[in-house]
């Protein structure tokens, strides 16, 4: 029995019990086993920039989510400003160009790719190791590794019969309470593990919010969630093992406060466009634990996940065969705080009551409203099923190969997200404009129109988080990808590496409320190539450059008018070439440290 003190957002205490536990040697860093190349090899061997956290770090350092992770691996940074509606991991500073459209780092559980945005940001229950590779791996891994990979190792069923149950009570109601089993369920055949825990807690920040009504919980969280594995060895050359997650989640809107813009006024770089300021200058200021408020409409987001695996290794005498199936069902919806922590005090200008009426003498009351704006996210479901097929050379010689074939189908369906005022339009509004001048008894809207486009939507829906009308997405991704390696000891202690894939890609779109529609396909080309030397056992230094490229993709939000000869619509794509990124890299690896130049 052991407990722990830890400070995570408050005070919590641990209490872990622990039946027939790994041990662990202290020269375990020099023989710490990861599968980053998707084989298993020594942490120190590996000629990648890779963070590995080990199951010990996870435990110690209270790592349960993407946020942790970031917190602990340098080089990663992770944001979640809408909840799990945008979660964005990134690495050495490569974000994507185009923040709602595919993320620039894979998320993968035991190699199998993450589908589904709003699922990022799970519940890591009985995870073994997570390895954060850096740098494009796109040849290796295919799949949205612009930048680098994250894999979540789950713990595998033991030979022996193993126990463990974790609890942990803190402030601001921190509840978790875990528990594993693992061991053999026909001796020498099949062997199985299973667990489950409950993970609750309701953030760190008090709601200031002072309106009618009480105000949501702020950056909390409730996750329940279920695992289980079988992993069936009838002989010594076949193993099979099928895995299964299971997850209900409830998300509370995120904790965030909007900062003025007070710098780069577009109109000292244009002087044909208006004044408006674009960005902010200076130093942020801390945002204290009670001056965040949230509206009582913005409960936050209901989440379910489903996952299977299923993987399957043959040995032959002229190597290895392994098929990895993968299958992920998402469904997500959210009431969000879309006034950015102003409450309803988010203010909006108007040309209220008309007093002269005959142009040019038109003369407008200006008033002012001010309402709360609550974030809207129908029911999202992404589904996918995903197949790789490789063939591994043996191990022993000194020329190794792989190669394989990659395929999978993404289907998604869902609403546009939509943004409604809580609070209807006064009694003598008459239009909004973005920015209204007043000249002589008239006025000046430096954007006509653009007020009532922009605004006006959202206070014509009816107001207090009643569902949004219908408007249906509906889109698929297909992909087909062939992939190949080539390792040689060329010599002694020398070893040159090769890798590379090609993947045709083809994606189409159909958006019922804009009736904008769109089907293009990519064909995108990923290679890697390494150089690394062993002066010792315990030293690596290579060398590597790597290229990746990103498929291209669809702006959803613009409509588009028929076609003269009755064609499909085809919105402006984003082609493959747009992003690309080539990266060299040198490094000393010694021990599983590493010291890059």
């Amino acid at each position: 029995m052991q407990s722990r003190l830890t400070n995570r957002c408050g005070v919590a205490v641990a209490l872990t019990a622990t039946l027939a536990a790994f041990s662990t040697p202290a020269n375990a860093i020099e023989e710490f086993v990861v599968t980053a190349r998707k084989i298993q090899e020594r942490l120190v061997d590996v000629p990648l920039a890779i963070t590995a956290l080990t199951s010990q770090d996870i435990e110690n350092k209270g790592i349960r989510n993407l946020d942790d992770v970031a917190a602990n691996t340098p080089g990663l940074t992770f944001s979640n400003l809408q909840g799990a509606f945008l979660p964005s991991p990134v690495i050495r500073g490569m974000a994507p160009i185009n923040v709602n459209g595919e993320n620039n780092v894979g998320i993968f559980i035991d190699g199998v790719f993450v589908s589904g945005r709003e699922g990022l940001n799970f519940s890591q229950l009985d995870v073994e190791r997570i390895e954060i590779i850096k740098g494009p791996q796109a040849a290796l891994y295919g799949r949205n590794t612009f930048s680098g990979a994250i894999n979540y190792v789950t713990a595998k069923p033991t030979d022996v019969f193993q126990g463990k149950t974790e609890i942990t009570v803190g402030t601001d109601n921190r509840f978790l309470a875990a528990a594993s089993a693992s061991g053999p369920l026909i001796e020498g055949t099949l062997k199985g593990r299973i667990a489950a825990s409950i993970d609750t807690y309701d953030g760190a920040y008090d709601n200031s919010y002072s309106g009618i009504g009480q105000g949501a919980d702020i950056g909390g969280y409730e996750y329940r969630t279920g695992q289980a594995s079988l992993l069936w060895t009838p002989n010594d050359i076949f193993e099979g093992e099928l895995s299964l997650y299971v997850s209900r989640d409830q998300v509370d809107t995120p904790p965030q406060l909007p900062v003025a813009a007070n710098c780069e006024d577009r109109h000292d770089v244009d002087p044909s466009k208006s004044s408006r300021l674009q960005n902010f200058c200076g130093t942020f200021q801390s945002i204290d634990r009670d001056s965040i408020s949230v509206i009582p409409q913005a409960v936050g987001e209901d989440r379910k996940l489903n996952r299977a695996q299923l993987r399957l290794n043959w040995d032959t005498d002229i190597g290895t065969i392994t098929s990895q199936s993968g299958y992920s069902a998402l469904k997500h919806s959210g009431y969000i705080d879309g006034s950015r922590g102003e409450g309803e005090n988010v203010i909006f200008s108007y040309l209220g009551t008309q007093v002269a009426m005959a142009p040019p003498f038109n003369t407008y009351q200006l008033g002012q409203l001010q309402t709360g704006l609550l974030q809207i996210q129908p029911q999202t479901t992404v589904e996918e099923v995903s197949e790789e097929l490789r063939f591994e050379s043996p191990a022993d010689r000194d020329f190794r190969y792989s190669t394989g074939l990659y395929a999978f189908r993404t289907k998604m369906r869902g609403g546009d997200r939509g943004v409604i005022a809580t609070k209807p339009l006064p009694a003598d509004f008459t239009s909004f404009c973005l920015a209204c001048a007043f000249v002589g008894s008239g006025y000046t809207d430096f954007a006509p129109g653009g007020g009532d486009a922009t605004f006006l939507p959202w206070f014509t829906n009816p107001p207090l988080g009643d569902t949004v009308p219908d408007k249906i997405n509906h889109s698929e991704d297909k992909a087909y990808a062939v992939f190949a390696s080539a390792e040689w000891d060329f010599i002694e202690n020398w070893t040159g590496r090769i890798e590379g894939r090609y993947t045709r890609t083809k994606k189409d779109f159909d958006n019922t409320a804009t009736g904008a529609s769109g089907d293009d396909s990519w064909n995108t080309t990923d290679w890697r190539a390494t150089l690394d030397y062993k002066p010792a056992d315990n030293i690596t230094v290579y060398g590597s450059i790597a290229h990746a490229e990103k498929s291209g993709g669809f702006d959803e939000n613009r409509q588009f008018p028929e076609r003269a000869d009755g064609g499909r619509n085809h919105p402006r794509c984003l082609r493959p070439g747009e992003e690309h990124h080539l990266r060299a890299r040198a490094e000393i690896r010694v021990s599983g440290q590493a010291a890059a130049f």
